[in-house]
């Protein structure tokens, strides 16, 4: 018996698409040797598979009821031939929502994907607060596409991706930042309407929008020197540019309180908005 039908010989393990529940092959997986690497065995395996067996392109796979996300392949070999492919798999931890943050705030045209989220580091506000939040590893599939600046939308948090990378490993990173709780929130914008000749007055228009609140020193940019510098208690929003169109000193409320526009910027579908109290 050759070897490489050996090794197929323990291929009893039916993997089957994560997306569309199609039947893809016959596999075999072991744990994942780290031994460093607290519980590496249940975030991290081994997929064994025949030379030239295809990966399906979402890079996502169902094993007993378990989503993995399947990386790239290296060969082992015996008496000079391949004989079966191994490729480093991630548990999948959620199924998020992809999509442009105008988009997550308008929850329209957003993609599900199989993410695997992991702790990468606490981030702090020290001006404003003495509490932390969280910094994440997003590992996903590296067909998927995510510009600088997507959101992904679980079932206990939200994602703002700072930027990606490919690896070795063949897995995307999506380096991203958590939004605070209670994030997710209604704006209302002041803005003048039409003029009223009679009063010589401009009517004003209030316009509601949903708005992500984001820590100034989680996403700023200073695109001039007189922008202004941020100060304890400045605030980060994003709005969608297909509701509103704020500008330098346009007044709004948000929670209850006065706020006004120091800056504003275009960020994807979004406008990101430097805003004060007062």
């Amino acid at each position: 018996m050759r070897m490489k039908d050996a090794a197929r010989r323990f291929n009893d393990a039916l993997a089957t698409d994560a997306y569309t529940g199609e039947e893809l092959f016959r596999c075999q997986f072991t744990s994942f040797d780290d031994h460093a690497a607290s519980g590496a065995t249940a975030r991290r395996r081994v997929l064994g598979l025949p030379e030239g067996t295809e990966i399906p392109t979402r890079s996502a796979i169902n094993l007993y009821s378990e989503i993995w996300l399947v990386g790239s392949g290296t060969a082992d070999s015996f008496a000079g031939s391949i004989i079966r492919m191994a490729y480093a798999m991630r548990r999948a931890t959620d199924l998020a929502k992809l999509s442009s943050p105008g988009n997550a705030l308008l929850t329209t045209d957003q993609e599900n994907v199989f993410i695997q989220k992991q702790f990468f580091k606490d981030t702090y506000n020290t001006l404003t607060e003495s509490a932390s939040s969280i910094a994440w590893n997003v590992f996903l599939s590296p067909h998927e596409t995510v510009p600088i600046g997507s959101f992904f939308v679980t079932s206990d948090m939200t994602l703002r991706v700072r930027k990606t990378y490919l690896p070795v490993e063949g897995l995307r990173v999506a380096e991203c930042d958590e939004l605070d709780y209670g994030s997710l929130v209604s704006a209302v914008f002041i803005e003048s309407g039409t003029y009223d000749s009679a009063n010589d007055s401009y009517a004003t228009i209030a316009i509601t929008t949903p708005a992500y609140i984001i820590d100034y020193n989680k996403l700023y940019q200073l695109a001039t020197a007189k922008d202004e510098p941020y100060q304890p208690g400045d605030l980060t929003i994003l709005v969608p540019q297909s509701l509103v169109t704020p500008v330098v000193g346009t007044q709004l409320t948000l929670n209850g309180k006065p706020w006004r526009v120091l800056t504003t910027q275009p960020e994807l579908d979004c406008w990101l908005l430097h805003i004060r109290l007062g």
